[in-house]
């Protein structure tokens, strides 16, 4: 599977051995400084889309004031985790009392 031979991969790089020579410490040493990059990879977009949500904000308060762009900030909040949460989770959130919630939260 492919984290397997991602993990051999970095492990081969690590020890400077071929990938069927990776021992079962180095692999997991491998694992963990994968991990370390995928979460410092996330945290990185998170901190560029957080700037971006900020500029989108600030912006809206350059044009219409304060009122109308914390709620348009917060709509797109809202719109855009259920969209996440569709693609990526497989919820069901278009139903009902989502679109109720959505209609109190904007009013």
């Amino acid at each position: 599977s492919f984290p397997v031979q991602l993990i051999n991969f970095v492990c081969s790089f690590k020890n400077d051995q071929p990938e069927f020579l990776c021992d079962a410490a180095s692999a997991a040493q491998a694992t963990i400084l994968l991990a370390w990059l995928l979460r410092g990879v996330c945290i990185l977009i998170m901190i560029a889309l957080n700037a971006g949500m900020l500029g989108s904000f600030l912006d809206g308060m350059e044009e219409s004031g304060s009122i109308a762009a914390t709620g348009l900030v917060s709509a797109a909040n809202f719109v855009t985790s259920a969209v996440v949460g569709v693609v990526v989770f497989h919820e069901q959130v278009f139903n009902g009392t989502w679109l109720a919630g959505f209609t109190l939260i904007l009013i």
